[in-house]
């Protein structure tokens, strides 16, 4: 599971978007590359691969194992300065290429952090609320001493 993850990130960040896209990139760049990942030697997924061990996925277990490991970041890190203080936004964008055969798009509202651009959240906003709610929801069990935050 890490070792798909791992080349889902990677084919992400490098633009890829579709699973055929993310398991052929993989596929050009050898053993060595898939091998530092996690894969063994001539094994590594296909498009239907990645799909299927994608749907079982659990997103919100998922995302917050990333939210732990974000806030462990945070704190494992020296603080900004002595009189710095740690500045975090939260904004709400709807999700490029989400609008489809006539359903409202993917509307996600998401916490960062300016320093180390981490996002510690996000949630999926309905289209008959608006943000507020859903903020004041992400922001239970949040630490915000020694934090600004800013909302648009």
């Amino acid at each position: 599971m890490v070792a798909v993850l791992a080349l889902v990130c990677v084919g992400l960040l490098c633009n890829y978007d579709s699973y055929g896209a993310i398991a052929a990139r993989g596929a050009d760049h050898g053993e060595s590359f898939l091998s530092m990942l996690g894969f063994t030697a001539g094994r590594y997924p296909c498009a239907s691969t990645l799909f299927n061990v994608l749907r079982g996925v659990d997103r919100t277990e998922l995302e917050a194992k990333l939210k732990t490991w974000a806030e462990e970041v945070v704190a494992s890190l020296p603080a900004p300065g002595d009189a710095a203080i740690e500045a975090w936004s939260a904004d709400a964008k709807t999700l490029r290429g989400s609008r489809k055969q006539g359903m409202p798009g993917a509307h996600l509202l998401c916490i960062v952090s300016h320093r180390l651009g981490l996002s510690f959240g996000q949630q999926a906003v309905s289209d008959k609320t608006n943000e507020i709610p859903v903020l004041l929801e992400m922001l239970k069990g949040v630490v915000l001493e020694g934090r600004v935050l800013t909302v648009d």
